[in-house]
């Protein structure tokens, strides 16, 4: 497709299935409406893609973003409460990202290969980072985990090689394993191999709880629900 332009009026309210898949030379989509649903595969492959107010959109399909490499920025609407797999798959000019405040779920490689972004904060209401989410983010940093209670697969930073510092704010996170949703991940080399084995000095609580649970050599536990979960260092005691 030529289409370089688009501008839907304030009438629309979801962008169908597949709608503008592969229109490989449109650069930018000007939105009239307040919110708009963008449904599956709807700007899979719109590899010129760049401008697009994504504060607009109010929910997401698997792969609507796929491999829209000149993407740069993203910020979403506080009404989104999950990325689906794939979401933003191969956004690899993807420097900026802002998630929903109400966010609950980032599916399986909904991130992956976001090679441009260097920091991603994660918000309070985050309950379930899937596997491979973030995969071959190969710039990121920084990762700010502010979710109080929140499920990470093992795989879900998986070859984010660059990965400096994780900052973690709350008291309770279970690791999962990637094969068995009910079997945490209890040594400290099983959690640190959840960040592509970032040094365990690299991962900082800011939560001051003290508690004298479950220990291994460097982490605190207690047992919740039948499963441990980490809480902070000890060295933080």
């Amino acid at each position: 497709s030529a289409i370089k332009t688009i501008i839907l009026s304030e009438n629309c309210k979801t962008i169908p299935q597949s709608a503008f898949e592969n229109c490989f030379n449109l650069e930018s989509v000007t939105i009239k409406s307040d919110e708009i649903a963008v449904s599956e595969n709807a700007f899979y492959g719109c590899t010129k893609l760049a401008l697009i107010d994504t504060s607009k959109i109010t929910a997401y399909g698997e792969y609507a973003f796929y491999n829209c490499n000149s993407l740069k920025s993203l910020t979403m609407n506080n009404s989104v409460e999950q990325v689906p797999s794939y979401a933003f798959n191969k956004c690899t000019s993807l420097n900026s990202v802002t998630l929903s405040t109400n966010l609950k779920t980032i599916s399986n490689f909904a991130f992956a290969e976001a090679k441009s972004l260097q920091s991603i904060a994660l918000l309070d209401k985050v309950q379930l980072i899937n596997v491979y989410a973030f995969a071959n983010c190969s710039n990121l940093k920084t990762i700010q985990i502010q979710s109080k209670e929140c499920n990470y697969f093992a795989s879900c930073f998986d070859n984010c090689n660059n990965l400096q510092k994780v900052v973690i704010s709350s008291t309770q996170q279970e690791f999962l394993d990637n094969n068995n949703k009910d079997n945490a991940l209890y040594s400290l080399d099983d959690v640190c191999e959840i960040f592509n084995y970032i040094d365990s000095t690299s991962i900082q609580f800011s939560d001051s709880v003290e508690l004298t649970e479950l220990s291994d050599d460097n982490f605190l536990y207690r047992e919740v629900n039948g499963s441990l979960k980490l809480i902070k260092p000890l060295e933080q005691k």
